[in-house]
């Protein structure tokens, strides 16, 4: 942890966490990739407990398809103080081919800006996360160690191997 600026140390020694092809995409197209995603939350580090979403771990694994496209995810937080002591989170999140759902943004308590931001945006009024929901709203995903082969056209986990895994899963899950 670099207490300095409140952020931690990375291999890289950038505070933006996000796979080597990304950025040199977004350079050389001007353009976004598509599966890049960014929320914004605020949260008040001497705040009210507030009732989180219940939510499983997403492990954001690297996908590949024949066709050549998918790689590996990243994702960063950043956080920036407001003059009224609260702090105001991004998360960006690459998922190359992976449909991801925020339950922080389900749930109210992060406002997604990219893609598809909202026509107004108010960070006064937003709905603020304590102390516990700040920590926790940076460990709903991780970007995970697997590799998945895909099909051509597919998607993660909502294509045919993501539906074939998920129903070996259930059918091998221990009865209570």
């Amino acid at each position: 942890m670099n207490s300095e600026i409140g952020h931690r140390d990375s291999p890289s020694g950038s505070v933006l966490e996000l796979p080597a092809s990304a950025l040199p995409l977004m350079r050389s197209t001007g353009e976004f990739p598509e599966d890049l995603s960014l929320w914004m939350s605020v949260i008040d580090p001497d705040g009210d407990p507030v009732v989180l979403p219940d939510f499983d771990r997403a492990i954001l694994p690297r996908v590949h398809r024949p066709d050549g496209a998918g790689g590996d995810c990243g994702a960063t937080t950043l956080g920036f103080s407001l003059p009224n002591h609260n702090v105001v989170s991004f998360q960006l999140v690459f998922h190359p081919l992976i449909d991801i759902v925020n339950p922080f943004e389900s749930s109210g308590w992060a406002t997604r800006l990219w893609p598809n931001p909202p026509a107004d945006l108010d960070i006064t009024g937003h709905p603020v996360l304590d102390a516990v929901g700040g920590r926790a709203l940076t460990k709903w995903f991780a970007a995970g160690g697997l590799s998945i082969g895909l099909q051509p056209g597919e998607r993660w986990p909502n294509g045919p191997t993501g539906q074939a895994l998920s129903k070996l899963r259930r059918a091998t899950k221990p009865k209570p």
